[in-house]
């Protein structure tokens, strides 16, 4: 049972997630922590456990542990993404948490509001001019910063080059020859199609949406402020919606096997994902290797080159940890370190959020399924320097998962996806003030 103190810091936090510098003190206190979280009362080696769901982590944290053997990291392989947080949050009320773990960008919040993860501000201070700002962006909040950005997926697109070429088409540059190319490829082949919109992954929808200039979560005196149906987004979904209104895209599920078959077989000519993408496609179409090519996410406004994010993580520490400040050490080394972002790129196979491991990637060669393809980092790094984020709020799984089954029922009815927008605002704010936050407006 609360004690009335814990209801009332309880209550505090939600009412100020939004002014988050201001309860890493109440975090602290509520944990029973010191305040760098430093166990100092044993002797021997400092044992970190480590939940994430990284590529050949192990290898990774292996250079770590022999080069460091006064603090060595286990790593635990529970789960990821979604399914990795409510396991956080489950173990967490068992006090069973470990001391770090991988986080996606928009599940941050999340754990900050249940006082999971701790104010690492000091921490990362020293960072702040290694990776792009935009980066640190999607792990602060109220001026304090909750993690360590570790990877990022700015996106660009990938076109099956050899199916433009033997369409006479060029590769669009901007949204309007996107949809001309749309209506092209379709009249010329009635089984292919520029791309696919899949309802499933709201994350990609919100990547896109940030390209256009939205801002679907904004803080204003310390209350949030919900605008998924702004003019950008509203552009964004009127503009998808019109493609599939015309019939002109995919809407098989991206993964599914329909959807594998069609990017192997060249029936969808374009797939817009992050750098992580290529391995996807090398993944489910190796025989296609020298058909692919990256390119530039098309533009709004011929010129520009503004993107956004899909998918991403970073690395928190727990507000329980005992040993706060050994976990902060191993996290800067995994994501700031040049041996660690080497291990980064070349083991676990991410795009680094830090400039440096950026650097250094251009210096690695092109994914396989880009056979030929010269210049593929140097479109990465672009895209990275070039990416807009939006703050995450702390309701990012029901917003989605609302957006999904909204999107989903357009499609299937056939109706508009910009005129389910209100809707999906107007559940996203009933949903936070039903957990106790301000929300304006």
């Amino acid at each position: 049972m609360k004690t009335p103190g814990k209801r009332r810091t309880v209550a505090v936090r939600r009412r100020t997630l939004v002014a988050a510098a201001s309860l890493a003190a109440s975090a602290l206190l509520v944990s029973g922590c010191s305040a760098d979280g430093s166990d100092s009362s044993g002797s021997g080696p400092v044992s970190l456990s480590y939940w994430t769901w990284m590529t050949n982590i192990e290898a990774v944290v292996d250079v770590w542990n022999e080069e460091n053997p006064d603090i060595q990291v286990t790593v635990d392989r529970l789960a990821e993404g979604d399914d990795l947080v409510t396991r956080i949050v489950t173990a967490a009320k068992a006090d069973n948490l470990p001391d770090m773990m991988q986080v996606e960008y928009q599940s941050l919040p999340i754990l900050i509001s249940n006082e999971i993860v701790a104010d690492i501000s000091d921490a990362t201070a020293p960072l702040v001019d290694d990776m792009a700002e935009s980066a640190w962006d999607q792990v602060s909040f109220g001026g304090s910063a909750y993690a360590i950005p570790g990877d990022i997926g700015p996106l660009m697109m990938y076109v099956r080059a050899d199916r433009f070429e033997e369409l006479g088409l060029d590769v669009p540059a901007t949204w309007e020859q996107f949809a001309v190319a749309a209506e092209q490829i379709h009249d010329a082949d009635a089984s292919s199609y520029v791309s696919s919109f899949d309802a499933t992954y709201p994350g990609w929808f919100a990547g896109l949406s940030q390209q256009a200039g939205a801002e679907w979560w904004t803080t204003e005196n310390d209350s949030w402020v919900v605008g998924i149906d702004d003019a950008p987004t509203e552009k964004v979904a009127g503009y998808w919606g019109d493609l599939l209104s015309e019939g002109l895209l995919s809407t098989s599920p991206t993964y599914s096997a329909e959807w594998n078959s069609a990017m192997a077989a060249g029936d969808i000519l374009a797939w817009i994902a992050p750098v992580w993408g290529a391995g996807v496609i090398e993944g489910i179409a190796p025989d296609t290797a020298g058909d692919w090519r990256a390119v530039p996410l098309p533009q709004w406004d011929e010129g520009d080159e503004v993107t956004g994010y899909w998918g991403g993580s970073s690395s928190a520490v727990a507000a329980s940890s005992t040993h706060s400040a050994e976990a902060e050490q191993f996290l800067t080394w995994l994501y700031t370190d040049p041996e660690g972002l080497k291990a980064l790129v070349d083991v676990a196979g991410l795009y680094p959020a830090a400039t440096a491991g950026q650097e250094y990637a251009a210096t690695t060669t092109s994914p396989a399924i880009l056979e030929g393809q010269t210049d593929f980092w140097q479109l990465a790094g672009e895209a990275a320097a070039n990416a807009r984020g939006f703050q995450w709020s702390p309701n990012v799984n029901f917003t989605f998962s609302t957006m999904q089954d909204a999107f989903s029922a357009a499609i299937e009815q056939g109706t508009s996806l910009a005129d389910t927008l209100p809707g999906i605002q107007d559940s996203s704010r009933r949903d936070l003030e039903g957990q106790g936050y301000p929300v304006a407006g």
